[in-house]
């Protein structure tokens, strides 16, 4: 939501398109060894963020292989596949 708001789609919008993916999204703790591990990421991958950083140090964590993400940073994770929204609905719901 965040991309595509930034891209000037309507929040309502955004919110609507966003709605099938959070269905199928699962929320997990972040603890101090994923901020360590994100801390790490951050160092060793340039295109990533911190605040972005987490959140492949979480997947990995709880041993999740796929992420659903806008953000081409988390291609450069290794053990982590990154799953463009545009694309997840289709691969997710089978």
């Amino acid at each position: 939501m965040h991309v595509r708001t930034r891209n000037g789609i309507q929040r309502s919008k955004a919110v609507d398109e966003a709605r099938p993916i959070v269905a199928l999204s699962r929320v997990h703790d972040v603890t101090m060894a994923e901020l360590q591990v994100g801390l790490q990421l951050f160092r060793t991958h340039e295109g990533l963020h911190m605040r972005d950083a987490v959140h492949p140090a979480t997947a990995l964590a709880c041993q999740a292989s796929v992420v659903v993400s806008p953000d081409r940073a988390f291609d450069e994770v290794p053990g982590l596949e990154r799953l463009d929204p545009a694309r997840a609905l289709e691969r997710l719901i089978v």
